[in-house]
């Protein structure tokens, strides 16, 4: 799995300061950049324990696109997670699952909670 997609559980845009905001605080966001030469409304790299990912925040703001390997996907969505102040959902392109973040505590639950989910 090297893309998964996080929304607001609340079914609406995000707010674009507040994702930007969001990924300055967060430690293992780089490069965070916005504007034309940009696809999405806002995107970082994001890299981890030896392992990368892409953040993006899809210009329509009612998804947050998380792309790279898995295990940095996963550590992206628990630190977007603590970072912004609204509850989040977690889905594949598939819609194969729909997880509430609100009860994981750590990219290890996640896992096991996606795992649960696909089987």
């Amino acid at each position: 799995m090297d893309k998964l997609l996080i929304y607001d559980a609340r079914q609406i845009p995000f707010d674009l300061d507040e994702v930007k905001f969001a990924l300055n605080g967060i430690r293992a966001a780089s490069n965070i950049r916005s504007g034309p030469n940009v696809i999405a409304a806002v995107e970082a790299n994001y890299d981890a324990n030896d392992e990368d990912a892409i953040i993006r925040l899809i210009s329509t703001k009612k998804l947050i696109a998380l792309e790279g390997t898995y295990g940095a996907i996963l550590s992206s969505a628990m630190d977007l997670k603590a970072a912004l102040s609204v509850q989040l959902r977690i889905i594949d392109e598939q819609y194969t699952f729909d997880i509430s973040l609100e009860e994981i505590r750590s990219a290890d639950e996640l896992a096991t909670a996606i795992e649960s989910a696909i089987c």
